[in-house]
């Protein structure tokens, strides 16, 4: 039996917990003054968007040894928004995948060959250094090639907005210089990059997420269906990188992180409202639709994909000589944690590698 006293301890120490953002009147009224209420107009075009997401798996790693195999896939999803009938039509989807073997003991495992993007400079090497887990180092790996094509994009096509996940302002330093290029690129050929955060931690001077102050305000009967933004980085500085926090439909669920070039194409107001344009779906209201959904589901498939993948990894891991045994034991989850099954799970799995590769 569950102990009533107990449950009822807890209770009240969560009602203790809520009552105390309940009292955020002074963040509340500061968030109020600051935020910039907008009327998004969806009846008139905007910029085509591209969004842009990735996603990786650890598809192998060596039961004796700190080396593995990852996959990486990076989706781009072309929309074309139609004002007449405030649609979303479908212009192209596709994705990109990528393999890499990684060692956990080498710091320079992404040391580049082809001069697109320098990714690991001596920052990296110090942080990346030997033992880092292979999961981190494939989302690494994962984030080099989302980048890269980021910047493929900007270069290749002309007038559009281009949607990435997650936000532009990085905290390494060599990064911002790779998302800089990225922007001056983009800004060449009429184009805008956006980062926008499905999750921000980002906090207020109170020490009290920004997203939580925001959603108290919205969820109050009088600014219920509130739209603007939320001014919190001017991008004054020397990456030249604004950010807010944006609602994007009157009936929207949260609110976004959304970063941008403050030297951009267009303003914070086009910019905005380019995104509320993909962000009208009914089922979804005020989600960025192309990225958070589409783009998404496409990327996070080799994630589960994986299982599919496995015969082929057990048939060209046999073909290469490794034995029965270690292929069976370098199993993995998606996140590189080895599978210990039971005996008759072993048995399964090395059935499966003596008779990978026979019906060919």
């Amino acid at each position: 039996m569950i102990s009533s006293d107990k449950l009822r301890d807890a209770i009240h120490q969560l009602s203790e917990k809520c009552a105390k953002y309940e009292h955020l009147s002074e963040d509340i009224n500061k968030a109020l003054g600051m935020i910039q209420e907008i009327s998004f107009d969806t009846r008139s075009p905007v910029r085509e968007i591209v969004a842009i997401d990735g996603s990786s798996a650890v598809l192998w790693k060596s039961p004796s040894l700190p080396v593995g195999l990852v996959a990486a896939r990076v989706s781009m999803v072309s929309r074309r928004y139609d004002p007449d009938r405030i649609k979303i039509a479908i212009v192209n989807d596709e994705f990109k995948d990528f393999f890499e073997v990684m060692d956990e003991n080498d710091p320079s495992y992404m040391r580049e060959t082809d001069d697109v993007i320098e990714i690991i400079d001596n920052d990296d090497k110090n942080q990346m250094r030997s033992g880092t887990p292979i999961s981190d180092k494939a989302n690494h790996f994962m984030e080099k090639k989302e980048l890269e094509t980021i910047k493929l994009v900007a270069e290749t096509r002309e007038g559009i907005m281009i949607l990435k996940d997650g936000p532009l302002r990085l905290p390494k330093a060599h990064r911002m210089s790779i998302i800089k290029d990225i922007l001056e690129v983009a800004a060449r050929h009429d184009n805008v990059v956006v980062g926008i955060s499905k999750d921000s931690h980002e906090k207020n001077t109170s020490g009290v997420d920004d997203e939580i102050i925001l959603n108290i305000i919205s969820s109050s009967s009088s600014r219920s269906e509130i739209t603007g933004y939320y001014p919190k980085h001017e991008g004054n500085d020397a990456f030249k990188i604004g950010e807010c926090f944006a609602r994007l439909h009157a009936r929207a669920m949260k609110w976004f992180r959304v970063d941008y070039p403050f030297e951009s194409p267009v303003g914070i107001g086009e910019i905005l409202r380019t995104i509320a344009c993909y962000s009208q779906v009914n089922t979804m209201p005020g989600t960025p639709f192309p990225l958070m959904d589409t783009a998404h589901e496409i990327a996070v498939k080799i994630r589960q994909l994986k299982p599919s993948i496995e015969s082929k990894i057990m048939e060209y891991l046999k073909d290469e000589g490794f034995s029965g045994n270690d292929i069976i034991r370098g199993l993995t989850d998606v996140t590189g944690k080895l599978m210990t099954g039971s005996h008759h799970d072993f048995l399964d799995n090395f059935t499966r590698v003596s008779t990978a590769g026979d019906r060919h």
